[in-house]
């Protein structure tokens, strides 16, 4: 028989171990370690997390590949009719069936929690960790969030939702996303750039606050429009393929000129969507970021289609630019879609050739380690590109 004192023992034994996984409970829902598993049950439906709707936008789209040619330099050095197509990868962010979300946050959060429905039991956590901002415009108020899910559930259960930690904390006040189903199939490669871009050496603007022109989107809400320096000149080959992935915004800390999404509207028959760097934006409107332009100067123009529930519909790929780069051997060189427009805005003619970053088809040369030059699809050879 055990005596008063070893229940007393136990019993007090009991009270400390209640206690402290009632501690160890309250610290891990606020922690940015790992954090409990469980759907909460404020999510259950109908509702979403605790929270109020604020001023965080969230994308979502398919992870999609960019198709990377890798060409065997037969005969004259560089591009020529004579070359050979090896090999096309599909390089992907992730992988294929990944889903990638991109949150535009302007709220007071700092980190964000992801949630994604688990059928008729509600919501739960995406991850173990809250997300941290990969790109901040401090002018702005705005930042950048990024996030994956590797592994998602199958449709009708692909839907999202961002909720943020203001002070490390998550509280009923707590800032929220828009929710996205995501029921769209891959970023389709379909938008053409329709304004005067780079073509292997060819002028393409007189004026430093050039106009971009590109195709409306069936389904499409809006437009994202991203203006960035030239890409080839500060990313390495790695990371030029992983900025041509279909982000609509880009998420390598580039310097930028221009941020905005743009409401999908009728424009005149015959003609396409249209935007001058740098004038006002029609209604319903949303600018992150505008400085001028610079004569002579490269820019990437991106643009990328979304829809009113938040999903990634298209973007600029096989019909902007193109980026001849080193393979790294001898012999040998890639081709894929820059994912951008190169435009080039200048009031002299260009020089006739020898001008760094563009192909000349009529005067080629080899590729050096490391080099990139722009080309456009038509100036290519048939059969280097599928």
């Amino acid at each position: 028989m055990k005596s008063r004192f070893h229940l007393a023992v136990l019993r007090r034994s009991a009270a400390i171990a209640s206690a402290l996984l009632l501690a160890v409970a309250a610290l891990s829902s606020v922690s940015c370690s790992k954090k409990i598993t469980d759907i909460d049950a404020s999510l259950a439906p109908p509702g979403y997390p605790e929270g109020r709707p604020a001023d965080a936008l969230l994308m979502l789209y398919p992870d999609t590949p960019v198709p990377v040619s890798l060409v065997q330099d037969i005969g004259a050095p560089g591009v020529s009719i004579d070359d050979v197509l090896v090999s096309t990868e599909n390089v992907y962010d992730l992988g294929p069936g990944a889903v990638i979300g991109t949150i535009l946050d302007h709220s007071a959060a700092s980190q964000y929690r992801i949630y994604r429905k688990q059928g008729v039991n509600g919501f739960e956590e995406l991850s173990d960790f809250n997300v941290t901002p990969v790109r901040a415009w401090l002018a702005e108020q705005t930042e950048l969030f990024r996030f994956e899910d590797q592994a998602p559930y199958a449709a009708p259960n692909r839907q999202y939702i961002g909720r943020g930690v203001v002070g490390g904390l998550l509280t009923a006040s707590a800032p929220l996303t828009n929710v996205v189903n995501l029921t769209s199939g891959l970023v389709a490669d379909s938008m053409t750039y329709r304004g005067n871009f780079v073509g292997g050496g060819v002028d393409t603007t007189r004026d430093s606050t050039f106009v971009m022109k590109w195709n409306r989107v069936e389904g499409a809400a809006g437009y994202w429009v991203n203006v960035t320096g030239f890409l080839p000149s500060v990313l390495s080959n790695v990371a030029l393929i992983r900025a041509a992935l279909p982000r609509p915004i880009i998420a390598e800390r580039v310097a930028e000129h221009y941020l905005a999404y743009i409401p999908d509207v009728t424009p005149p028959p015959g003609k396409p969507m249209s935007q001058k760097l740098g004038d006002p934006l029609p209604a319903g409107s949303r600018l992150v970021l505008s400085r001028p332009g610079v004569n002579g100067a490269f820019y990437c123009v991106r643009i990328s289609a979304v829809d009113a529930n938040g999903q990634v519909l298209a973007r600029i790929g096989s019909k902007g630019s193109y980026a001849l780069a080193s393979a790294g051997v001898s012999g040998f060189y890639k081709i894929f879609p820059l994912g951008a427009a190169v435009v080039q805005p200048t009031r002299e003619p260009p020089p006739p050739d020898g001008l760094r970053y563009l192909a000349d088809p009529e005067h080629p040369r080899a590729l050096a380690p490391g080099e990139v030059q722009i080309i456009s699809a038509h100036q290519l050879p048939p059969g280097l590109i599928r």
